[in-house]
């Protein structure tokens, strides 16, 4: 997927799940709402587009399927799904009970593949679609984590960097951990802000950190939206930018 896609797709994915997407069209910011309802294994976390027409999306419930996209003049108009597979441990064997709770997505162009859970805070690697999982280290500070507050975001950087993020802050901010390629090292820390959760990561072709988060407000429902960061040297910006938001 073009990296300049996947801000403006982590936000689409989340508003196909928003109930009342199809009424009035929100404010600014608002891109398309899809609805499906009619796929297979509902729940989804995450969303990787291969190109224009083609995405791979991840179930919370540790399921893969591969989306057929059609539009017409730049709109989409249909999406039809393959089956669902299964995300397959180490041994070829799908997860065990709470151990599938399956959020962040990440995939390299030449098909490898990366997904983090919640349940267990870790991260798998695949070196394609359907093959068994590569165990990846575990850090002593992922068992910080309680099941429902882990790894939300994976995301792949511009330079082919892995950049993973819980999805509730730790210590006062939000980790960013980063794969060395032997390990995961706590290397960058991003600013919370009031109640927002992470939901997903993405970078752009620019290099800069899209994050999708979300707000609980009770009875008024969810909101959602985008924070922009720059990202240089010493990683990302103080400050960031809010792309666009909307309200359930």
């Amino acid at each position: 997927m073009r990296r300049r896609s996947l801000g403006r797709l982590i936000l689409g994915l989340w508003l196909l799940g928003l109930p009342g997407s199809a009424g009035p069209l929100p404010g600014p910011g608002f891109l398309q709402a899809v609805d499906l309802k009619h796929l297979p294994s509902g729940g989804y976390s995450a969303l990787h587009m291969i190109d224009p027409g083609h995405a791979v999306v991840l179930t919370d419930k540790g399921g893969l399927l591969r989306l057929k996209i059609t539009r017409k003049e730049g709109r989409i108009v249909k999406v039809t799904s393959g089956p669902v597979q299964p995300v397959l441990d180490s041994r070829g064997r799908p997860p065990l009970p709470g151990q599938s709770d399956t959020e962040g997505l990440a995939m390299a162009p030449d098909g490898r593949l990366w997904i983090s859970t919640e349940g267990t805070a870790r991260v798998m690697a695949f070196s394609a679609l359907g093959a068994a999982a590569t165990r990846m280290p575990r850090p002593k500070i992922f068992a910080r984590f309680s099941s429902n507050t882990a790894f939300e975001a994976l995301a792949l950087s511009p330079q082919g960097q892995l950049w993973l993020i819980p999805e509730a802050p730790l210590d006062g901010d939000f980790p960013v951990f980063t794969w060395s390629g032997s390990s995961w090292d706590l290397t960058w820390h991003l600013p919370p802000d009031g109640f927002w959760l992470v939901s997903d990561a993405a970078f752009d072709d620019k290099g800069r950190l899209y994050l999708l988060e979300r707000l609980f407000a009770g009875p008024a429902g969810f909101a959602s939206r985008l924070r922009r960061f720059e990202v240089g040297p010493d990683g990302p910006g103080p400050r960031a930018a809010v792309e666009a938001k909307y309200d359930d």
